[in-house]
């Protein structure tokens, strides 16, 4: 149990170390449409912290949503997202394998080969933030995990 409470402190720490150099490097008086007044000096810290944590939500325009959350989010939030959208198709599949209810099997395998759709698909268009679909792909997601718990598949406790 101790162990447990490390993890939860250290990734508290982390996010809490995360927050203050956000703020720390990202300045409210830049103007980034006009960057030629700035300096070079003033500029790269705000460079930098965009690579890490990106620029904010719809501040980029790429027809691919995997580089649009990379722009949008940066390297940190596209790992999370990637790492969070990769245990979701995990769960699923573990819970698509051991289900004893065809259902559950069912709707476990379909968001598997939907999510994997998804994920090729995003790499063409823009298919993450439609919000015509990605609702259903994380509704379909919770539905999954709910299944998988009540048969005791996952614990999610």
């Amino acid at each position: 149990m101790v162990r447990k409470d490390k993890r939860v402190l250290v990734g508290a720490g982390v996010i809490v170390s995360l927050a203050v150099i956000v703020l720390a490097f990202t300045s409210p008086s830049m103007d980034l449409m006009n960057l030629s007044s700035q300096t070079l000096r003033d500029v790269a810290p705000h460079s930098i912290t965009s690579a890490f944590f990106g620029v904010g939500p719809g501040q980029s325009s790429i027809d691919n949503s995997w580089l649009t959350l990379f722009s949008e989010i940066g390297i940190i939030g596209l790992v999370f997202y990637i790492w969070i959208y990769s245990m979701l198709v995990a769960v699923a599949c573990k819970v698509a394998r051991s289900s004893k209810i065809a259902i559950t099997r069912a709707v476990s395998a379909g968001y598997v080969g939907i999510s994997i759709a998804i994920a090729l698909n995003a790499v063409l268009m823009t298919s993450l933030e439609l919000r015509t679909l990605a609702p259903y792909l994380w509704i379909l997601a919770g539905c999954v995990i709910v299944l998988g718990d009540r048969e005791k598949l996952i614990s999610t406790r």
